[in-house]
This record gives structure tokens, sequence and C-alpha cells, in this order.
């Protein structure tokens, strides 16, 4: 019997990492969450056993034009000289050239960062090698809030009455991949109706509808939502701190959360 998936908890500025077999080319797929760091591998396989890297160039999609260089022709690779293209990375970007593997560093990471990266490596003798690195850039969702009748609710539902039906609304705006909200109380998960809409300012607008019916056992009762943002388990995901984790993981943001209370008179 196959194990059930696990949670993976993430706090919003750390970066995962994950890699994957291309047929075509090997590809390493970098995770992270805008505002945090970004690693970027770039590993040097000159076909000429011990052979020395001298040029490292880096390309985001299908730019000709080269958006960081590590040159090092003249000395030794770790003391090479460093260039960025201001517009795209500004001060954000390293190269990290003493690292295993050789490493250009975004911190930090913004949601523009995203894209397909191209490592190319010159060497004295071998010729260029290449390497890919997919970087998707995860954004987490504004702090959900609750709406009563289309308007905003802070603290307390009420004044209701008794067998009152009650329909609250929690909403969250932004995110990438956008949040999963659910309803709780009492440590137990309500059922609700979930709709999702993109308006003009393209950033996705997440609801989820909540329907009771006042009792008096509910009275004072806190009732929270969860907005959650979770990483599909098949990306095998790699924490800063871990060296693995089972590709049946899934790894979860710090959930944000706002309750309100209800007064049932």
């Amino acid at each position: 019997m196959a194990a059930a998936p696990s949670l993976l908890l993430l706090f919003p500025l750390l970066t995962v990492h994950y890699t994957v077999s291309d047929t075509l080319s090997d590809m390493t797929s970098v995770l992270a969450v805008s505002g945090g760091r970004a690693e970027l591998p770039c590993v040097p396989v000159p076909r000429i056993p011990e052979d020395q890297p001298l040029l490292v160039l880096w390309y985001l999609s299908s730019n000709t034009r080269p958006i960081y260089s590590y040159d090092a022709r003249a000395g030794d690779f770790e003391t090479g000289d460093r260039w960025a293209d201001q517009e795209v990375l500004g001060g954000r970007a390293f190269f990290a050239a003493h690292a295993r593997p050789p490493t250009l560093v975004l911190e930090p990471t913004h949601a523009h960062d995203q894209g397909l990266y191209t490592c190319r490596v010159d060497y004295r003798l071998s010729p260029s090698t290449t390497s890919l690195v997919n970087l998707t850039v995860i954004i987490t969702p504004g702090p959900p809030v609750v709406l009563w009748g289309g308007v905003g609710v802070v603290g307390g539902l009420g004044p209701l009455g008794e067998g009152e039906r009650l329909q609250v609304v929690c909403r969250s705006v932004g995110g990438r991949p956008p949040p999963v909200l659910t309803w709780w109380w009492r440590g137990s998960k309500l059922p609700s109706q979930l709709t999702s809409t993109t308006p003009n300012t393209g950033e996705a607008t997440v609801d989820a509808t909540l329907v009771v019916v006042a009792a008096r056992e509910m009275q004072r009762a806190t009732l929270t939502c969860q907005a959650r943002t979770t990483i599909p388990a098949h990306h095998t995901a790699i924490p800063a701190h871990h060296t693995a984790v089972p590709a049946h993981h899934t790894a979860v943001l710090q959930p944000h959360s706002v309750s309100v209370t209800l007064n049932i008179t």
C-alpha cells in the first residue's frame, strides 16, 4: 500500500528546489518564494578532464544578451570578475564560484525573475557546455478578509437571532498559485463553496462562502478562515535546511488566517 502524502511546512522567505531529468538536456528546477532567496546552480562539465572553466554566462529565456557574467580568464576560477545587467538584476545577483556546485544567487527574488535560465561555461581547452535552470517564483497571497453582506468585518459578527441563516465570505486576493481557503470551527473543517475569478488587474480573487444557521451552542463561537498555498506533490521539494525530501511530500507555505466571533442573541 502506498504511503499517504505528508505535509511539509515552509516559511515565506524560504527557497526550495528540486531536480528533474530531461531527455534533451540536464535541467534543474528551482522553486523560490517572492522576497526570498533563489539559488541557480551551474555545474561545469568539461569534456577534457581537469580542464579549467574560464567564463560563465547566464541568459534569461530567449534573450541573446547575457544578464550575468563571471570572468576568470585572468586568474583562478574563484577570483573572477562579476558583471550583472542592472536593468534585469540590479544589485540582487551574486555568483558564488566557491560553492559546490557554483551557484547564481538572487536575493531578494522578484516575481518577474521567473523563467528559464541558461548557464554557459567556456573552458580553456574543452568546448563550451550549457545547462538549464527553470525558476518558478511563488507569490504569497494577500491576507484573507471576512465579508458579510459585501462589507468587511473585523472581530465580531452580529447580533444574530437564534435560527438566523448567516452567509459569510472569506476572500484572498493575489498569489501564484492561488491559495486554498478553508473555514474552521473547534478544529473541524466546515463545508464551504469556493469560487475563483481573475479581473482585469490580473490578480486572482478566491472566495470561500460559508453558510451557517445561528444556534445557541454557537454563541461566542470563533470561526476561522485559513489561506494556504500548496506546492503540488509531484514537485520534489528540498528546503534549504534539508538534503533531501521524499517525492511523496507536499510543501505548504506558512498559512494566513483570520477569525470572527459570532454574537447570537
